[in-house]
């Protein structure tokens, strides 16, 4: 499996150590909420994740020095395309709001296009999640779908988003830069 390096920021295969540092992370509601939508299946959904993501290729911890702050992912839902779903948690409230979300963004999805041959690559969040959508709006990600009040979010409901961007986009917006 690859190592992806940032300035900042180590993308590596996640260990077995990284679990309990995630475990962690888990118990954090508002995390719960921004990442899954339910702070009650939380742990289970990240139990299963970190299951599955030790030693699949395109899981990767995100560590910055010494740190592990989280995860990321690319994964394939559709090789005839082909079409990746990218998956982002950081998980550390000491990075957050310090530009780590979009450098591993900018990593993954120059990793997706360059080495994986992905044509798209999409993401699903909510419209709670403001940082997020302004982490992949910067990036370079466009909102594809919009489904009203889809999510359960505390007591309401909140919008569903999914974004993407395909090959030609990113290596045009690449290019300008």
């Amino acid at each position: 499996m690859a190592v992806l390096h940032g300035e900042r920021v180590l993308l590596r295969p996640v260990r077995p150590a990284d679990v309990v540092a995630h475990r962690e992370f888990a118990t954090d509601r508002e995390l719960a909420w921004l990442d899954s939508g339910n702070p009650h299946d939380y742990p289970q959904v990240v139990e299963n994740f970190l299951r599955d993501a030790v030693g699949e290729h395109a899981h990767f911890a995100i560590v910055v020095g010494d740190d592990y702050i989280g995860y990321c992912s690319l994964k394939m839902i559709s090789s005839s395309e082909p079409l990746f779903e990218l998956g982002i948690v950081i998980g550390d409230r000491n990075y957050w709001n310090r530009g780590f979300g979009r450098e591993v963004v900018r990593r993954l999805v120059t990793h997706g296009f360059r080495d994986l041959g992905a044509e798209s690559i999409e993401l699903t969040t909510h419209g709670r999640n403001e940082r997020a959508v302004c982490c992949f709006t910067a990036v370079g990600f466009r909102e594809r779908f919009r489904k009203a009040e889809a999510i359960p979010y505390e007591e309401e409901h909140v919008d569903m988003i999914e974004m993407s961007i395909d090959r030609a986009a990113w290596f045009a917006r690449r290019s300008r830069s």
